[in-house]
């Protein structure tokens, strides 16, 4: 998914809470679950029934930044499959709500309550609530201090946390910064939303669109540089081993609009562009986000530590690979002690 890591994108005028409230509600399940070759989501969704298959009967699991509920339905697979109750919870900072787009029938076989707008460094629960708290690609985009705190506060004496993080060795970590590479090139240097909105508005006059407008501007410097553009990015992204998905289908739909142009008011037109600026300027933010919260050694000798102070024992960790033995992810493991 991602080549400089120092790669910077421009802000979007929205919240990320309202974006990540916005992308949750499109029917996804998680953000980050997939490659091209379909490991990545069966070894993780390997490692959570395993998880999930060990649990006593009636466990009350808590699951940080959760989504659409990714972890929960994993959680809910190994419940059925052994005939075994859980008491879920997920909890999100987003305005999250997975009854609405996800398989309601198989949701609430066991009725996970989901918590949107919950902040996981304060969180709205007793002391010593849950058996386990969870956490898959979540729990590290938050001030690790607090989250850690909040984390050991809800977990019963005897409880587990388990989370798997993104982590810098990882191929999402560089397929994410090649992708920023490439949304940076896309917003930045081919500018091709600007190119495109420049050529729509030469083709227009009082609001409309005029006639036989391709041919009137096809020498101009304006269309010359929105199809030197779109070739641009089509190229870049066709010459990379894994081309992300989501980067080819916003120049895909670029090209449409400007095709199907005429069709519409100039107007809709130039909004159609910018909604996909937005969307790219959005999905260049996650991508960010997930390189600076991504476990680095430095992150991970923190993390311990913060979990020995905040008096965890059985302070694991080890790598989540595919089985090439790439590395998808990071597993973080600790107890709290009996009292």
């Amino acid at each position: 998914m991602c080549s400089e890591k120092s790669a910077t994108l421009p802000a979007s005028a929205s919240s990320s809470k309202d974006k990540w409230s916005s992308y949750w509600s499109d029917n996804r399940v998680a953000a980050c679950m997939e490659d091209a070759d379909g490991n990545y989501n069966q070894v993780i969704r390997q490692h959570w029934q395993s998880f999930f298959a060990s649990l006593p009967a009636h466990s009350r699991v808590l699951d940080l930044a959760t989504g659409n509920g990714a972890v929960l339905h994993f959680a809910i697979d190994a419940a059925q499959n052994d005939d075994k109750p859980l008491q879920l919870y997920g909890v999100d900072l987003a305005e999250i709500d997975p009854w609405s787009h996800l398989n309601r029938g198989r949701l609430k076989q066991l009725a996970p309550h989901f918590l949107p707008n919950i902040n996981i460094e304060s969180l709205p629960f007793a002391n010593a609530m849950f058996d386990y708290v969870v956490s898959q690609y979540g729990a590290e985009y938050a001030r690790l201090g607090a989250t850690v705190t909040e984390t050991v506060r809800v977990l019963r004496p005897g409880g587990r946390l388990e989370w798997i993080t993104h982590c810098d060795s990882s191929v999402v970590y560089a397929n994410t910064v090649r992708e920023i590479s490439d949304t940076h090139y896309m917003l930045d240097e081919a500018a091709v939303t600007g190119h495109l909105e420049n050529i729509i508005k030469r083709q227009t006059k009082d609001g409309q669109f005029i006639a036989d407008s391709h041919r009137q501007t096809l020498e101009t410097p304006e269309r010359k540089a929105m199809v030197n553009s779109l070739q641009g990015c089509f190229t870049r992204l066709r010459a990379a081993q894994q081309p992300s998905e989501i980067l080819d289908i916003a120049i895909q739909n670029l090209a449409y609009i400007y095709q199907h142009r005429e069709a519409h008011a100039p107007a809709l037109v130039l909004e159609k562009i910018q909604q996909v600026r937005e969307q790219l300027i959005f999905f260049g933010e996650r991508l960010q986000a997930l390189v600076d919260s991504a476990i680095t050694d430095e992150r991970l000798q923190q993390l311990k530590a913060l979990l020995q102070t905040a008096g965890m024992q059985d302070i694991h960790h080890q790598y989540v690979r595919k089985p090439d033995g790439s590395i998808v992810g990071m597993q973080i493991q600790a107890r709290r002690p009996q009292l």
